[in-house]
């Protein structure tokens, strides 16, 4: 990069538990230690710390690897003409919206729940009406709690510690906590239709977890099971409303927390590069500014017999 005035790019590729992460984060490392004391400490610590929040509402336990990355990420670090770190830019594409509702045997949802319901206070667990992580649908699909070698408690500080280094404000972690205590609630509701197997939005406002999911949400709970259980076609002269069975509110209500994740996700990697990335954005056009970017993409898996 310095010797040509050109951008570079490394793309780490791998077998699923290869190291790519790993990888990726020593390599991270090792240009924060060369750049020196030419790069401002508080950048390369931000760059550094956005990790434990990616890996925690990204990546997960699978069954050949214990925090697998569910999403690509591309991470642009920018250097000055000096060769010092300026700031970064994170991309995220792909995310596996199905595990929040899905998982396979002996695999994990994504680590930022199991970490939430280990780390937060009792009182911050009343709040928002939780328990332990065995008694949500969402968590155990997997038929596996823990992670062996992870400390879920342990990730939940490191996790905080870092959304403090990058500016995230208590106001705005507890609003990060409320959503995902919304989609475990939420994973409890079930439905059951009484007149020809079709819902009435009173079927599903009678349940404890729907009515705290829809508290937690700030919504009105009629809306909100309105929405669930009843689907709206808009044609040309009017608006068509139909109730929903049960297997289809069921797909209603993971479609539903599967978009709440995903938009949560693309926020948080915002707020990342709303810090890391200011200062490119704020310095002079004419300031001269080179790249190196490091593609830590999906690991691909072999297995004797591929299952759907």
């Amino acid at each position: 990069m310095k010797r040509y005035f050109r951008n570079q790019c490394c793309i780490i590729s791998g077998e699923s538990g290869a190291g790519k992460t790993e990888s990726t984060k020593l390599i991270v490392q090792y240009l924060a230690a060369i750049s020196g004391e030419r790069s401002e400490q508080q950048i390369e610590k931000q760059i550094l710390e956005s990790n434990p929040i990616l890996e925690g509402f990204g990546n997960a336990k699978t069954i050949r690897n214990d925090n697998s990355s569910r999403f690509g990420k591309y991470l642009e670090i920018i250097f000055n003409d000096a060769g010092a770190i300026e700031g970064a830019r994170v991309e995220q594409y792909l995310l596996e919206k199905s595990r929040v509702c899905h998982q396979a045997k002996e695999e994990r949802n994504y680590h930022i729940f199991y970490c939430m319901l280990a780390g937060i206070t009792a009182e911050e667990k009343k709040h928002l009406g939780l328990q332990d992580a065995n008694g949500y649908k969402f968590l155990i699909k997997g038929e596996c709690m823990t992670c062996e070698g992870r400390d879920d408690a342990e990730d939940f500080k490191r996790i905080r510690s870092a959304m403090k280094i990058l500016t995230f404000s208590d106001q705005q972690c507890y609003e990060i906590f409320k959503l995902l205590a919304a989609i475990l609630h939420l994973g409890n509701v079930y439905f059951e239709g009484k007149t020809q197997n079709y819902l009435e939005t009173s079927d599903v406002s009678k349940s404890e977890n729907f009515n705290t999911a829809a508290s937690l949400l700030e919504v009105k709970n009629s809306v909100l099971a309105k929405c669930l259980t009843h689907h709206s076609l808009m044609t040309k002269r009017e608006r068509v409303t139909k109730p929903l069975d049960c297997e289809q509110a069921s797909a209603c209500r993971d479609a539903f927390v599967k978009a709440i994740y995903n938009k949560l996700f693309i926020w948080i990697v915002e707020k990342i590069n709303d810090v890391v990335h200011k200062r490119i954005s704020d310095s002079p056009k004419s300031q001269p500014h080179l790249s190196i970017g490091l593609l830590d993409i999906f690991g691909f898996e072999n297995f004797q017999i591929n299952r759907s």
